[in-house]
């Protein structure tokens, strides 16, 4: 006659399919989780201690929602760190760009699409700005037209107070700030010149508020490169620094 085998003990008998599907989400969930956060999980799974006994239906529920909140507080982490992550990316993209922006404004290219760009920046997205450099080599020129502006009118002299006055225009003699020979803006150019040779580029520009309207006009197309040279500067500082 067969003997009957022996019915296992209740504490060795399976858990509940319900609890092995749960017991397998949390794995999958935990699988991108930190050493710590998996270790957590995996004693929340662990099942009773031998000679604990298995544990009451109300008990087994406190466990599975003990383990479903800390899933829940799980996948929020992640989402924080992938958004942490994410924002750290988009923050080096936007140095690193801005930049290449510089770099290119100080080199005379354009700058490229620039998002948030104000227009003293925009304007050069696709147009290659003035450099510093061009600016002072093309300052003579623009300092002999606005010097020739400045000086008074031949209208209704003789011939010999034309010339006179044409040579005067060649050579300037001042005392302190004031022209007694030459054109009146002389003084304000060479001002002018000093500064941009030494680098200072907005002084430079300041220092052309000081021409008469006749010179102010003759050189205006100059201190309008100038002028968007410094604009197109400041709104890349701000954005840097924004």
């Amino acid at each position: 006659m067969t003997e009957n085998a022996p019915c296992p003990p209740a504490t060795a008998r399976r858990a509940p399919f319900g609890a092995l599907v749960l017991a397998g989400c949390v794995a999958v969930a935990a699988s991108g989780a930190g050493p710590w956060q998996r270790q957590a999980l995996a004693a929340d799974m662990a099942p009773p201690a031998e000679g604990q006994g298995t544990a009451t239906p109300d008990a087994a529920a406190d466990a599975v929602q003990s383990l479903l909140s800390k899933l829940q507080t799980l996948e929020q982490r992640l989402g924080q760190s992938e958004q942490r992550e994410q924002a750290i990316s988009a923050g080096a993209a936007r140095v690193a760009q801005l930049q290449a922006a510089s770099a290119a404004l100080e080199a005379g290219k354009p700058l490229g699409a620039i998002a948030g760009a104000p227009p003293a920046l925009a304007r050069f997205a696709t147009v290659a700005p003035p450099t510093e450099a061009s600016l002072r080599l093309s300052f003579p020129a623009a300092s002999r037209a606005a010097a020739q502006a400045s000086a008074p009118s031949t209208e209704g002299l003789s011939l010999t107070d034309r010339m006179l006055q044409q040579v005067q225009a060649l050579v300037t003699i001042r005392e302190g700030d004031k022209v007694l020979i030459g054109a009146p803006a002389a003084h304000v150019l060479a001002q002018a010149q000093a500064r941009l040779d030494a680098g200072d580029l907005a002084g430079a520009v300041a220092t052309l508020d000081e021409l008469d309207p006749g010179a102010a006009r003759a050189i205006a197309g100059w201190r309008d490169q100038a002028q968007a040279l410094l604009d197109a500067r400041a709104a890349l500082a701000g954005l840097v620094h924004s």
